[in-house]
């Protein structure tokens, strides 16, 4: 058989290897996505809730340890939907924030694929880790279930008949 002494050392081996190998997937995970190019990509590949952002907006910096416990969250359940920000005063982040015009800050989109090309659905609700995940969980099973659900526009105003006027006089 094999020497005690180098069953040892490989015995070792293996348990450090298997050490860092765990250490480094734990390090690596539940980070949120800090995207500075190709945004759509990402989005071909799965669901991704971003947050588009600058970093002296007030109500980024309130909402940035949300996102990354809203990161942990949904890998701690395992839901698809990457989560993802993108800084829109950076020369990258520009064009992406430009492309999904985004005009205030900050602005959180669900991006998914659909026929072969990215779509979106614009987040509206509350700010909370509670919320934003249930947005998450959605977004990961039907993203296009969520564009049917936001409340419709309001109706035009009605157009004055002859009848309303003449009954104005």
């Amino acid at each position: 058989g094999i020497p005690d002494t180098l069953r040892e050392t490989m015995q070792a081996k293996f348990v450090f290897a298997a050490v860092a190998v765990m250490l480094c997937m734990t390090a690596a995970s539940a980070k949120v996505i800090d995207v500075t190019d190709d945004l759509d990509s990402i989005a071909m590949e799965g669901p991704v809730l971003v947050k588009f952002y600058a970093p002296w907006c007030g109500h980024c910096k309130k909402l940035a340890p949300t996102w990354d416990q809203l990161a942990d969250k949904v890998e701690a359940d395992g839901t698809k939907t990457k989560i993802a920000k993108v800084d829109c005063t950076t020369t990258g982040g520009k064009a992406i924030c430009g492309k999904y015009g985004v005009r205030g800050y900050p602005t959180l989109k669900l991006l998914y694929a659909d026929d072969g090309k990215v779509d979106e659905v614009q987040y509206k609700g509350h700010r909370t880790l509670d919320a934003l995940h249930k947005f998450a969980v959605d977004g990961a099973g039907d993203p296009k279930a969520l564009k049917q659900t936001a409340p419709p526009p309001p109706p035009p105003p009605p157009a004055a008949t002859r009848h309303s006027q003449a009954t104005r006089r």
